[in-house]
This record gives C-alpha cells, structure tokens and sequence, in this order.
C-alpha cells in the first residue's frame, strides 16, 4: 500500500529560518538603543534665582581646587598654571588636553583690574558666599559696535562701556577675533562681592578666554556655580 508522505519544501524552511533571525535582530536593536538612550541621558543642571539661566551640559569628572579663600570645581582635565601676588592676587587655570588647551581662565582677588575690556559679559549677582550666574551676552560689538566692520577696521576702535541686562562692562571692540567673557554685577564693572563664613568679604573678577574653535561657555558657567568663598 502506498503511503503519502508530507513534506516542507525547501523555500518553506528558508523563510520560516529568516523570520526567526529578522526578529532576533530587531530584539538586538532595541536592547541597544534603550541602553543607549540610558547612557546618554546624564545631565547636571545650573539655575539661579536672580537673572535666571539654565546651563545643561553631560556630566563630566570635575575636580575641586581649595585655595585660602575660596574654592572652584573644574574639570578634571584643568590645571593650575600661575598664582601671582604682585599688582594683583590673580589665579590662572589652563585645560591640558590636546587641541582643547586655548582655553583659560583667570581670576582676580580683591585688587581688580576695573578698566580691563572684553567681549562678551557674564552676568553674576552676590548670594551670601556664592554666585548667582546670568544669561551671557553676545559679542559686545554686534550691539555696540558699526555695523559694517572687520579685523582692521576694529583696530582703531576705542573700547566702549556697554550694558547687558543693565550691568555695565566694557566691550573691547578693538580686538575683533578676541572671545574673552568677563563678568561683572550690579555692584559695579569687573567686580562682585561676596562673603565667606569665615575668611569675611572679599570681591573678585574672572575672565575666561576660548580661543577654541568650538568654544564651550559651558564651562564657565559651571565653574562660577561651583566657586565659594570660603
């Protein structure tokens, strides 16, 4: 007697085979993705309740640099390069690593250099031993300066006192490829005062220079949220 026998053709087993690895893979993807979107997902957030900002960059290591009468986060890759004692009490940080080490930041402690220019301002207001960041300004020259200007027209500029949010700075518009941020408060240009529990009342000035080709403001920001008097 003769027996049927079904068999699965070939091209059945071929296509029930691909499904089976299309849903593997699509399983793989979303795992993937969902961790990461988890990994990418780390923020440190700064706001101030004076002149409001919110600053939201990635976490990064910082570190914490104690000196007598205050101190400062930075990250992890900042040095201390220079603390002189001279004319002024200036601190000056510098960031080591390759292609990024044209950004410093410098800070004067109680002898202020008043009539130094930059070109754009950091606004900042005292909060007992701490300070309070605004919403920094553009380039001081494209709402002080002509409208028409280059690198050498710029050269026989005088600086100008400029406001921002109705701090006055001056905005030096003789220096057209400078990005020097400085900051200033309502207690006067290049100056702000602040009080430390224990070493008293002191008034400081802080300049950050990016000469990057991608600047990061960022880190200014974060570093004048960081700072205490001690």
């Amino acid at each position: 007697m003769y027996r049927y026998e079904h068999r699965t053709a070939p091209w059945q087993n071929y296509r029930r085979r691909a499904l089976i690895l299309i849903i593997i893979f699509l399983l793989v993807v979303t795992v993937i993705a969902g961790l990461y979107i988890e990994y990418n997902s780390g923020t440190t957030v700064i706001s101030s309740s004076g002149a409001k900002t919110t600053t939201v960059t990635t976490t990064v290591s910082v570190q914490t640099f104690t000196e007598p009468v205050f101190t400062i986060q930075l990250p992890i890759d900042w040095r201390l390069i220079s603390h002189t004692t001279g004319k002024y009490d200036s601190y000056s940080w510098q960031e080591t690593t390759k292609y990024e080490d044209n950004r410093i930041l410098n800070m004067y402690v109680d002898t202020i250099p008043t009539t130094a220019a930059v070109n754009r301002l950091q606004p900042v207001t005292a909060d007992g031993n701490r300070l309070q960041v605004g919403v920094m300004s553009d380039d001081c020259i494209t709402f002080v300066g002509p409208t028409k200007i280059n690198a050498q027209s710029a050269m026989s500029l005088p600086n100008q006192v400029a406001k921002w949010q109705g701090i006055n700075f001056i905005c030096d518009l003789s220096n057209y490829d400078r990005n020097a941020v400085g900051t200033s408060s309502p207690q006067g240009i290049n100056t702000v005062t602040l009080t430390g529990p224990t070493t008293g009342q002191h008034s400081f000035f802080f300049l950050y220079t990016d000469h990057n080709i991608t600047p990061d403001y960022s880190i200014f920001a974060n570093a004048l949220a960081s700072f205490r008097v001690r």
